[in-house]
Parts: structure tokens; C-alpha cells; sequence
């Protein structure tokens, strides 16, 4: 080959790396959605007078809140950290009704959670598509689960807080952005989580019969759970003989499912122009 022709696409190839190193900017996005529960085995399941249906819902089910801050290392790849809210519903764990017996159990979900992620983009100028994959690390929340019981025309209602344990999660989603100027551009995307969080501690916070507060005469091992991975005979649990009243009772953890399927709409403000 010619050495004009080799120093052509020197230059070319030059050119295309200062093109891309030119192209890195910082953004921040806020952003927000809905999410259906999804993906998970049924949450719970009904029974009325026999006819039977299960729940396919999970406590990932709610509006969302997010900021993400970015970096685009070229047109193409990125990486971000988001901070996501939810602000779940309530949602149908299990009701039973049998003549004039009722279980009803509800329960509502609210949790922080961190999302960081890597970013691939077709870089478009004015239009781009985008995907991005990553994890979900729940940071802070709770989950109010609600009991109603009506047996014998006695009405007893419950309200328990819940803290999970540390849990992670897996994230992904499919967007498009349209660029309105050089810094501003409008997002649309699908956003995909598959997380359970596996309970910590619980907590009665209300109970009543008939209407009568009755939670001040619970003692610690009523009021209380401590959750673990593993039970043996000597954890503070109903069958131990030296049982603590004093201490939170021991149960078995359980996995709750938050997993969800969402559309998020927001704002990409790009913090530098990719030609500075």
C-alpha cells in the first residue's frame, strides 16, 4: 500500500479516537414512573366460597421517583448511578372468605434503593436508543403488612412493620432519547427489576379487637420477630422451654418478591457540551 494511503488512515483513525474523547460529558436525569408487579411466583392467593385465584402481583407495584447522575465515556458507552424511590401500593396478599369467616391480608411497600449501571447508546445526534443493565441495591424501607380476621363476629385487625435484610437485585431497561437542544434531551424508557428481599425484623404496630386497642398488653416475643436463615430448638421460639418473653420471638425468613415491569419518563440535562 502506497504510504499516502496508510498515513490517510492514520489520520482517520486519529481523527475517530479525538472524535470520541471529545464526545464524554457528564448528565443528570430525573425521572419518573409506574411499575406493575411482574415476573415473580403469585405473591398469595384468594379463596371465595371456594373459587379460587392466585395473586400475581408482588409489592414492587407503585410509582417511582428517580435521580440519575451519568458519565458518558463516548457516544456509545456510559455508566450511571441512580437513586430510586417507591412509592408502592397496596397490594392483595390473600383474602379467604368462608360464609362469615374473613382473612384479609394487604400489604404496602416503601423503599429507597441505589441503581448503578452501564450504559450502551447508538449515539445519535439528535435521537439515540439506549439500553442499560446493572443492579439494585434496596438501601432503606419498610413494608406494612394489614390483617383483617373476622371469626365468630369477633374483628381482629393487625398492622406489622417489616425491615428486610440486605439484598441485590438485577436491573435492565430499553430507552430512546430526543435531543430539544444542545444540553436538554426528553426520555422515554421500559425498566425491568427482578428483586426479593428477605425480611430482617418485624414489629406489631397495631392491634385491635373489636375496636379495642389491646397492643399495650403484648410482651416483647408477641410484639416483636427477629428473623433468621436458620431455627433450631434453643432459638427463642414457642417450643424452646427456657423461652424469653422479654426478647423478640425467632421465625424463619422469607423472601418477599419486589420484582416489576415500569415505564419512566424524565428530563437528560447533559452538564457540558460533548465538543468542549
Amino acid at each position: 500500500m502506497p504510504k499516502f494511503g496508510i498515513h490517510l488512515i492514520c489520520l482517520c483513525l486519529l481523527l475517530s479516537s479525538l472524535n470520541q474523547l471529545n464526545a464524554q460529558t457528564w448528565f443528570i436525569t430525573p425521572a419518573v414512573g409506574y411499575a406493575w408487579g411482574a415476573f415473580s411466583p403469585p405473591l398469595g392467593s384468594n379463596n371465595i366460597n371456594g373459587n379460587l385465584e392466585n395473586n400475581n402481583t408482588t409489592l414492587g407495584k407503585g410509582l417511582y421517583a428517580d435521580l440519575v447522575v451519568g458519565y458518558m465515556f463516548n457516544r456509545h458507552l456510559g455508566v450511571m448511578l441512580g437513586g430510586s424511590f417507591l412509592f408502592g401500593e397496596e397490594v392483595q396478599v390473600s383474602r379467604t372468605e368462608v360464609g362469615d369467616e374473613l382473612v384479609n391480608l394487604t400489604s404496602q411497600a416503601n423503599k429507597f434503593q441505589l441503581v448503578p449501571a452501564l450504559i450502551i447508546s447508538t449515539g445519535g445526534e439528535r435521537t439515540r436508543l439506549y439500553s442499560r443493565v446493572g443492579l439494585v441495591f434496596p438501601v432503606t424501607g419498610r413494608t406494612l403488612g394489614k390483617s383483617q380476621v373476622i371469626t365468630s363476629g369477633v374483628e381482629t385487625l393487625t398492622e406489622l412493620k417489616i425491615n428486610g435484610g440486605f439484598s441485590v437485585g438485577f436491573h435492565g431497561g430499553l430507552g430512546v432519547a430526543v435531543a430539544t437542544s444542545e444540553h436538554i434531551s426528553l426520555i422515554a424508557e421500559i425498566q425491568l427489576i427482578n428483586l426479593n428481599i428477605f425480611r430482617n425484623k418485624a414489629e406489631v404496630q397495631e392491634l385491635s379487637i373489636n375496636g379495642q386497642d389491646v397492643l399495650p398488653g403484648l410482651n416483647t416475643f408477641q410484639r416483636e420477630i427477629d428473623y433468621k436463615s436458620e431455627i433450631s430448638p434453643d432459638d427463642n421460639i414457642e417450643t424452646n422451654p427456657n423461652v424469653n418473653l422479654d426478647q423478640p420471638r425467632d421465625a424463619l425468613t422469607e423472601a418477599t418478591p419486589f420484582s416489576s415491569l415500569g415505564i419512566n419518563i424524565g428530563v437528560m440535562f447533559r452538564l457540558n457540551s460533548p465538543q468542549e
